[in-house]
């Protein structure tokens, strides 16, 4: 009976497992993530950061998505908050002087 148990609670993890791994690697829906509302935003530094993420991930400007509910860059299947990429953005002294003339 014992041996039973065992089987039965190693196969309900090994089950939990999965569908947390296979939930994990479910692919974004990004269809809310429209690159043509990128080119409506028309910020000075919404345009800087936009340049920023095509130069230095090497994705096209219109291949970059961005989310204005959930306030979200998307690109090669990465997700950043707008904060964050403007944390990045800011702290990315080598690239400004490089780049950027003002």
């Amino acid at each position: 009976m014992k041996k039973n148990v065992k089987i039965l609670l190693r196969a309900a993890v090994l089950a939990i497992t999965i569908g947390v791994v296979a939930q994990g690697c479910k692919k974004d829906d990004q269809s809310s993530l429209n690159p043509e509302k990128v080119s409506e935003i028309k910020s000075d530094k919404f345009q800087k950061i936009l340049n920023f993420i095509s130069i230095s991930w090497g994705v096209q400007k219109d291949k970059i998505g961005y989310d204005p509910i959930k306030h979200e860059f998307s690109f090669n299947g990465i997700l950043f908050n707008k904060e964050k990429m403007e944390s990045i953005y800011d702290s990315s002294n080598e690239y400004k002087l490089k780049y950027e003339k003002n």
